[in-house]
């Protein structure tokens, strides 16, 4: 039985096919190529068929009396397992556009804008794309925020975001900039209660205020950033 267990991916020969493709790896795990069983990887890319149908090719080398492979297919999201022992192995999170959250609105184009400034980081040999750092701190910050209520283990993305700030990896500025410009929030939450305002300034009051939430909540997490 252990050795079912044993990791048997080739991550590195799987990326090697990638590289000339455009994607990127989002909160890309620090033991990459390595990997913990049952875990996954969230990749932005553009053509989510073509990208899934080069990982598929390279898993045809799998045992397939040991191993299976599910595949589950929407417009814009597809999810790659690996299934041995019928647990999850491994699974390859493939997204065309970004996700859909309840608690704030992103633009459309952060998607694209997230892959045209991903950067290119060398792994063992390879060439990794991933977002750049205010990315990938505004796409760790966003699913703090979506999440934290249900899975408070989510603090690890602030945390994230304090070690790169002690390491001047991120201009907090320029992210709150980023911040502001790709999203809002929900029209569900700026109509909650009723004002005689009009509509425009309404949400206009709204985003302000919500925007000084999250300045709040930054200053909160980080302030003993300043304190030590």
């Amino acid at each position: 039985m252990q050795t079912e267990l044993k990791h048997f991916l080739d991550l590195s020969k799987i990326f090697r096919k990638l590289e000339d493709e455009n994607y990127c790896i989002v909160k890309l795990p620090k033991s990459f190529p390595l990997y913990e069983i049952g875990s996954d990887l969230d990749i932005f890319c553009y053509d989510i068929k073509s990208f899934s149908k080069i990982i598929l090719s390279n898993l045809q080398e799998l045992d397939v009396s040991k191993t299976k492979i599910k595949i589950n297919t929407a417009e814009t999201h597809v999810y790659i397992d690996i299934i041995r022992n019928k647990k999850i192995h491994f699974r390859f999170d493939l997204y065309g556009a970004l996700p859909s959250y309840k608690n704030i609105n992103i633009k459309n184009a952060f998607f694209g804008s997230v892959i045209e400034h991903s950067k290119r980081i060398k792994i063992d040999g390879l060439n990794i794309a991933v977002p750049s750092n205010i990315d990938e701190a505004i796409l760790r910050y966003i699913e703090y925020q979506e999440w934290y209520s249900q899975r408070p283990d989510k603090i690890k993305h602030i945390d994230y975001i304090k070690n790169k700030m002690q390491s001047n990896d991120i201009d907090l500025k320029k992210m709150f900039d980023r911040l502001h410009y790709y999203t809002s929030i929900p029209d569900s939450i700026t109509q909650t209660r009723p004002t005689k305002l009009s509509g425009k300034a309404k949400r206009k009051k709204a985003r302000k205020l919500y925007l000084i939430i999250i300045f709040l909540i930054f200053c909160i997490a980080l302030i003993d950033i300043v304190i030590f």
